[in-house]
């Protein structure tokens, strides 16, 4: 008798942490469940592959394309910094050309996966 309610203590914590993790997605991001998330990774990475094809290859003289672009990336930047607790940026040589790559991470409930 004392196994069975070890398993639903154990059952009932995991599913609290469950919804403690949807409600904690639910209001940084506004997605809480697998499609609307990845539908919102899709969506980023549209975005972005829209923004390379428009800026990735010209030839900017006077630095105005690449100040517009900087401008957008900041706005990127801070909007998804006030949504994730860390950012890793690095800079790496790609086909000879400097790439930088900067990624964002929550981490979410930590206690409650101990």
């Amino acid at each position: 008798m004392q196994n069975i309610s070890n398993e639903t203590g154990g059952t009932l914590h995991q599913l609290e942490s469950i919804y403690a993790e949807r409600e904690q997605l639910a209001s940084q991001i506004g997605v809480c469940d697998a499609d609307g998330i990845l539908n919102m990774v899709r969506s980023l990475e549209a975005q972005l592959c829209d923004l390379y094809q428009r800026f990735g290859g010209i030839a900017d003289a006077d630095g105005s394309t690449a100040a517009a672009l900087l401008v957008q990336v900041n706005q990127l930047a801070e909007h998804l910094d006030a949504q994730f607790s860390e950012k890793s940026i690095s800079l790496e040589i790609v086909d000879d050309k400097p790439v930088m790559r900067a990624e964002w991470k929550e981490h979410l409930n930590q206690g409650a996966h101990e």
